[in-house]
């Protein structure tokens, strides 16, 4: 969950990026530099969701970055 959580807002802050004309930058960042967006205690170890999480942005913002 939070590789598909992670990778949605990496793709939106591409888009934003994007429109912006921003640099590339795929760490998450402003309203997602929390890592734990979208977390419930019913998905497990937070940690665990946190890394899942980056790495889903990380994929979503290069995604959407080529895409936009």
């Amino acid at each position: 969950m939070g590789y598909r959580t992670g990778f949605q807002a990496g793709i939106s802050q591409a888009r934003e990026d994007t429109y912006k004309n921003k640099p590339f930058n795929a760490n998450p960042r402003g309203k997602y530099d929390d890592r734990d967006h979208g977390y419930r205690r019913e998905y497990g170890d937070k940690n665990s969701y946190k890394a899942q999480y980056s790495d889903g942005y990380r994929a979503g913002y290069e995604s959407g970055f080529r895409r936009y």
